[in-house]
């Protein structure tokens, strides 16, 4: 495990050159095929190393960022299915980064892993385009569950903030104005 200059230094890969403060791992072809592609983001080495020991023996990470912005232009160089970001992160949060990512490609899986447990920034991250919401204290248990579930087209919530964050939509909803077609 690189320490943590690692982190914000560049490798070269057979075919590609990673930007700047993106980290690349290096993988096989065959493994490239079966897993999805994963990009990671914190900026905390800790957590990073062990996200990497629990996702490596299953999933390929095909990079890793410290800040908000390199997450923005490693999303675009890379092309992962799965990005895994904080939300505290440096230069940009991880919130506004998921909008600025939303612009260019809807289609990619994000999973905020985060230590906010308030219902406010659950439910921001996922109106922002999170499709998952993740407590770093309970990562370990959760954190193969979440890939599972996104990759099958659902959303997921840690369990302990699950009701409070569907009942913030459910207010939302109650004091929403509905929207009425007209007739053509």
């Amino acid at each position: 495990m690189p320490g943590i200059s690692g982190i914000s230094k560049y490798l070269r890969m057979q075919d590609r050159v990673p930007l700047p403060g993106v980290q690349v791992s290096k993988y096989s072809e065959q493994s490239r095929m079966n897993s999805p592609r994963l990009l990671l983001a914190d900026d905390h080495p800790l957590v990073i190393a062990g996200l990497r020991s629990v996702l490596e023996p299953g999933h390929e990470v095909a990079g890793i960022v410290d800040d908000g912005l390199a997450l923005v232009a490693a999303a675009r160089r890379l092309n992962p299915d799965i990005i895994i970001a904080d939300i505290s992160m440096p230069h940009l949060n991880g919130i506004e980064a998921v909008r600025q990512i939303r612009r260019f490609n809807s289609g990619v899986k994000i999973i905020f892993l985060t230590m906010h447990s308030e219902v406010t920034y659950a439910a921001e991250a996922l109106s922002a385009g999170g499709s998952a919401y993740v407590l770093k204290i309970s990562a370990g248990n959760e954190i193969l569950e979440a890939i599972r579930e996104v990759l099958n087209g659902r959303t997921y919530v840690t369990p302990s903030l699950g009701v409070a964050v569907v009942q913030s939509y459910k207010d939302w909803a109650a004091y929403s104005a509905p929207i009425v077609l007209g007739a053509s």
